[in-house]
């Protein structure tokens, strides 16, 4: 990566974040370019909201405005198809996948995942008006959603260009 592609990245990260107070030198020092984890080869911004939008059409009762509207939302976000992508205190965000009642995304973070006879329970951490709860979720009752790290969303940006 040259200089100036460097400086391309450093611009697009400052107009998305909309700051100009994120440290890109720390940022640069810490990401390897020659690194790029293998959930992101080969994906930029534009197929990160392609998957996304993927993902939220699986669940049939939600209308297409709702899946627009949380598409939009989840900018810097990967579905998450393999366990081994969670990891604990990443951010996530998640809905059910087959109740029509609660079609809202909810956030929480990852704390660990529990092996259990019925499957994989992802237990998290998540601020339910104003106390803190650890509870859990089923994994295959959920769709979930994994925030990119500040180093992986500059990996995904470097690849854009």
């Amino acid at each position: 990566m040259n200089r100036d592609s460097i400086q391309e990245v450093i611009e697009q990260i400052k107009r998305e974040h909309k700051t100009d107070k994120i440290d890109i030198g720390k940022l640069l020092e810490t990401a390897d370019f020659e690194k790029v984890p293998h959930f992101l080869k080969n994906k930029t911004t534009a197929s990160l909201l392609c998957d996304v939008r993927e993902a939220l059409q699986e669940i049939r009762h939600l209308d297409s405005e709702t899946i627009e509207k949380y598409t939009q939302k989840l900018k810097g976000y990967i579905p998450v198809e393999d366990i081994e992508l969670l990891v604990a205190q990443r951010f996530i965000r998640w809905m059910y996948r087959y109740n029509e009642e609660d079609a809202r995304l909810k956030m929480g973070v990852v704390l660990k995942l529990l092996m259990k006879n019925d499957g994989i329970n992802v237990q998290m951490r998540t601020m339910q008006r104003a106390f803190i709860q650890v509870y859990e979720i089923k994994l295959d009752e959920c769709l979930l959603f994994m925030k990119l790290s500040d180093q992986e969303n500059l990996m995904v940006i470097a690849q854009d260009i």
